[in-house]
């Protein structure tokens, strides 16, 4: 029963890292512009935080002698993590001015002004100074554990960690749904925060209660060691255990490219996302620890699990396609027709779950074998278990966070998703041959299987059309349109597209229709310029947040006004608005106009009060 509630307690604790983890991002996103950049920034903090934390806290333990001193010290982290997360529930929604002194722009090839290096610096020193002390102590909980679990027995080390890094991630995984279905829209962003505290308190009280039935002999404790460098063995397991999480989270940016697109950029997408990889990792995590105490063998397990990773990944994104929510209601179409708010909410939400779940599931499942799978590979010496678990842990988050920030800022900008798949499946592929590398000699055969699946998978989608995955976003679009551009950003997928015989075009992005040049849209999109310009007395300056195709500029720049500034966050659009310059006339070479490319409420942030005549946008 004291496991048990062990595991109740690293579940809560689970939960509420989640909870934190969404509330810090959209703190910061209030403060710093709700733009890829900023969610990144904290996303890498919390992370590296995590990993830091993990080695730190496996080197202290490992010289401890106490058999209660884990769960002792388990039990401090949580109280302090509650106590920091309230303190910074507090602190972030002030973060606002400070993000206005610290903005600030430069001019691009392009001559329109973009965030300048200096005040993601200042982000990113912010994040650290206010993150890191937090998620350190966070990371620190899970080595901690380990060392608690496994005391002086070595055996079935890939079972004990996998149970317990399981129920971790199971608890983040409802974290990650319940903060914006439920936490959030019904108590707000400061007392979620402290529901996530509250579940900090009940781990550590969990865990004080435990100390008390802990009974055994002392730990051996290790020597005290320099840090030197790991043998052979750790240093490939680590490469591996590395490249699987850099292709893990690669792959799971893609595949929130790829349900924008196919099921619409709706913010339960993330959330659904997030919560469907995390369950599936956590009984990922449970069954390959539950293997290798079947079968022992963890380095071809390890390997045969990466190879599937590969294979589930391609084909299941590589299949016809999965359909879209256009029509989301689907079966429950009649009763969708007739329900409440709320219960079409939870249709749409069932609807959407069911189609990620086809895409994700699998994959994500076997992608949680590979943390339990690696410890019981190195997991060889009792004075060094801490320090072991802890330096895994952290070659996964640091392969994570280059993979999440790699793939969104360099892979998919440059090269598009589905190549940047391909990328991602060749990392992963390298996992299995640096686990061959470490596996003796009877090991390295189940190489051979599972490099063939790898490479099988690969060829297969080198064989798909180079536009297999971005031509989802076109589904949309009447047999009567005309698909004039397509291009891939970092934030979405643009189509430009021209319909009907009066060849009015439109804009869409991410399988949506955003903007177009029909007599409806044009009208209705000057108006936001044209009706409250002509209210005013002599207005000299503008602000239009979001561009579009150009129509609402186009009109402000109609009137005797001496400034036009354009707010958007995505340089991709405007990059496409010479496709639409029959109608805005080619507004943006005005020498009147001046683009930003940033969040709309931070660049209001960044102004005086009294700066402009008129804001317009439409919601």
């Amino acid at each position: 029963m004291s496991r048990w509630a062990l595991y109740i307690a690293f579940f809560l604790s689970g939960l509420s890292g989640l909870i934190y983890q969404v509330v810090w991002v959209r703190f910061f996103g209030n403060a710093f512009g709700n733009t890829v950049q900023s969610a990144a920034l904290v996303t890498s903090v919390f992370m590296l935080g995590l990993g830091i934390g993990s080695l730190a806290a496996g080197a202290w333990i490992d010289r401890r002698q106490s058999a209660k001193t884990p769960l002792v010290a388990y039990a401090i982290a949580e109280a302090l993590i509650a106590g920091w997360g309230l303190a910074l529930a507090a602190l972030l929604p002030r973060l606002g001015d400070l993000a206005a002194m610290t903005a600030s722009y430069s001019v691009g090839a392009d001559g329109w002004h973009h965030v300048s290096a200096g005040s993601y610096v200042s982000i990113a020193l912010l994040a650290v100074v206010l993150l890191l002390p937090v998620t350190t102590v966070m990371g620190g909980t899970l080595t901690l554990l380990i060392r608690h679990v496994l005391q002086s027995d070595l055996s079935n080390s890939g079972w004990r960690v996998g149970l317990l890094y399981g129920v971790n991630t199971g608890g983040a995984a409802l974290g990650a749904f319940a903060t914006d279905f439920a936490l959030v829209p019904v108590l707000g962003l400061f007392a979620t925060a402290g529901c996530a505290a509250l579940a900090n308190l009940g781990a550590a009280l969990i865990a004080m209660r435990l100390t008390k039935q802990v009974v055994g002999a002392d730990i051996p404790v290790a020597a005290p060691q320099p840090w030197g460098r790991p043998n052979r063995r750790t240093l490939l397991v680590a490469g591996a255990v590395a490249a699987s999480g850099f292709a893990a989270m690669g792959f799971e940016m893609a595949w929130f490219r790829f349900f924008n697109i196919t099921l619409g950029g709706y913010r339960a997408i993330f959330s659904l996302l997030l919560a469907t990889v995390l369950a599936a990792m956590w009984l990922g995590a449970v069954v390959g620890g539950a293997l290798h105490r079947r079968y022992g063998r963890p380095g071809t397990l390890f390997m045969a699990s990466q190879g599937a990773v590969v294979l589930f990944t391609l084909a299941l994104l590589a299949l016809p396609e999965p359909g879209s929510l256009a029509n989301y209601p689907g079966m429950f179409a009649d009763y969708y027709l007739n329900a409440g708010e709320m219960t079409r909410a939870a249709l749409v939400a069932v609807a959407e779950l069911r189609q990620i779940g086809a895409v994700v599931a699998v994959p994500a499942f076997l992608m949680g074998f590979a943390y339990p799978l690696s410890n019981a590979m190195v997991q060889e010496d009792v004075e060094s278990i801490g320090r072991t678990a802890g330096g895994l842990y952290l070659a996964n988050t640091v392969g994570a966070v280059a993979g999440s920030v790699v793939t969104g800022f360099v892979l998919i900008p440059t090269i598009g998703t589905q190549s940047s798949i391909l990328v991602l499946a060749v990392v992963a592929t390298l996992s299995i041959l640096l686990i061959a590398g470490a596996s003796r000699r009877e090991g390295r055969r189940g190489a051979v299987p599972a490099l063939a699946i790898a490479i099988v998978a690969v060829g297969g989608w080198l064989a798909l059309p180079a536009d297999r995955l971005i031509r989802h976003t076109t589904a949309h679009l009447g047999e009567e349109s005309q698909v004039l551009a397509i291009s891939e950003g970092p934030n979405e997928v643009v189509v430009v597209s021209e319909e009907g015989a009066q060849g009015a075009r439109r804009l869409n992005t991410n399988g949506h229709s955003m903007s177009a040049t029909t007599t409806d849209a044009l009208r209705y999109m000057r108006l936001f310029s044209h009706f409250p310009l002509l209210h005013l007395d002599a207005p000299e300056s503008v602000l239009v947040i979001c561009f579009g195709v150009g129509n609402t500029v186009h009109a402000a720049s109609l009137h005797p006004v001496k400034s036009i500034e354009i707010a958007d966050l995505s340089s991709n659009v405007l990059r496409h608005a010479s496709y639409f310059s029959k109608w805005n006339q080619n507004v943006l070479n005005d020498s009147r106009t001046h683009v930003f490319i940033q969040d709309g409420r931070s660049h209001l942030r960044t102004r005086d009060e009294g700066t402009y005549d008129l804001v317009t946008l439409e919601p």
